[in-house]
């Protein structure tokens, strides 16, 4: 028997409405629609389909995770956007007492590129940040010139003719 669900009145399993007017779903659907004892009652097939979709959430996560770590072992953090190279340069730059200057080497030579390129004239800049105050001086490839500061990727040199200008930290062969 169904209980329609607006007037609360008993039909039969195989009516398609109720004497007061209300149509029933079709049969299939009946069971779990209007039957009192399944009211509140999932089905089978719900419970199911969810079931899998939270399988399919653990994969997923545990795939974000596992290739996370591997990429993080494999590269480093890829939060943390700075470079080795970095960090290298915060050792060159810490000078002991004793040591009054320390000097490196400018380098142009890029390997990355295919071919391989060098730069013999690399420009010395005003101010690393804004490049259009212009060019301090520009070196050479090569050329020996003393570390005075770091500011984020620039570097601040001076030549061995007392001229400074930033270069960008990758320009220096130490730190390569």
């Amino acid at each position: 028997m169904l209980q329609c669900p607006s007037c609360k009145l008993m039909s039969p399993d195989d009516a398609e409405s109720c004497e007061c007017g209300y149509r029933f779903p079709p049969s299939e659907n009946r069971k779990y629609f209007l039957n009192p004892e399944n009211k509140g009652k999932k089905s089978t097939q719900t419970i199911w389909i969810v079931v899998l979709l939270a399988i399919i959430s653990i994969l997923v996560i545990g795939w974000v995770i596992f290739s996370y770590v591997s990429i993080e072992k494999k590269y480093g953090s890829i939060f943390n956007q700075g470079d080795k190279r970095n960090k290298k340069l915060e050792g060159i730059i810490k000078l002991s007492a004793n040591q009054k200057e320390q000097y490196v080497t400018l380098d142009g030579y890029d390997a990355g590129t295919n071919p391989p390129i060098t730069i013999h004239n690399i420009n010395l800049w005003n101010d690393y940040k804004n490049r259009s105050k212009g060019i301090s001086v520009t070196a050479k490839h090569g050329d020996r010139v003393k570390l005075i500061r770091r500011e984020g990727n620039g570097v601040l040199v001076e030549t061995l003719n007392g001229k400074r200008g930033w270069v960008t930290y990758y320009l220096i062969k130490e730190l390569k």
